[in-house]
Order: structure tokens, then sequence, then C-alpha cells
């Protein structure tokens, strides 16, 4: 993370240790569920507490971008994602009708 001595979205952001089960059950998706909450919140809180001056620096590491850019593309990434589950969720529906 390129450091410019100013407002980073990457402050105490920690790594995620991600383990997929051999066979899913209701306490792993309880705890995935419970894990995206918790990241979304983090991002929240991170996003929130940035002044709005800071929204127009450069992004920390990516030459050329905002940090507005990369929140941009985070809301649009989270978007496309949610879109497949609803689409997942339909499928499995129909198949289970």
């Amino acid at each position: 993370m390129a450091g410019g001595g100013g407002p980073s979205l990457y402050t105490g952001v920690q790594p995620v240790s991600l383990s997929i089960p051999d066979s899913p059950d209701e306490a792993s998706w309880r705890k995935d569920r419970s894990l995206l909450k918790d990241e979304h919140s983090a991002f929240v809180d991170a996003v929130r507490d940035l002044p709005d001056r800071a929204l127009d620096g450069a992004a920390p590491g990516k030459a050329g971008y905002r940090r507005i850019d990369l929140l941009y593309g985070v809301v649009q990434h989270n978007t496309h994602h949610a879109a497949q589950i609803q689409l997942l969720k339909r499928l499995h529906r129909s198949q289970h009708a």
C-alpha cells in the first residue's frame, strides 16, 4: 500500500482466512453469512469515516485512480454478486418447486 500520508481505505483491514467445508452445513452457512455481514459493516464504517476531501485523493497503490473510483468499483462488484445470488435462488426454487 502506498504511503501518501493521507487517509486510506485499507486502515485497520485485516486479511480474512477462508475455508470451504467439504460438506457445507447450516452452521457453516450461518458462519459465512455472519462473516459477510461483519465485513460489509467494516467497509461501511471505513467509508463513513473518510473525510469528503479524501474521496478525491489518489487511491493507494492504484496509479490514476481516486479513492471514489475504487468505492464505485466495490459497489458495482457487490451489486454484481448480489444479482448472481438472486439468480441462483430463482434457479434453486425452480428446481425444487
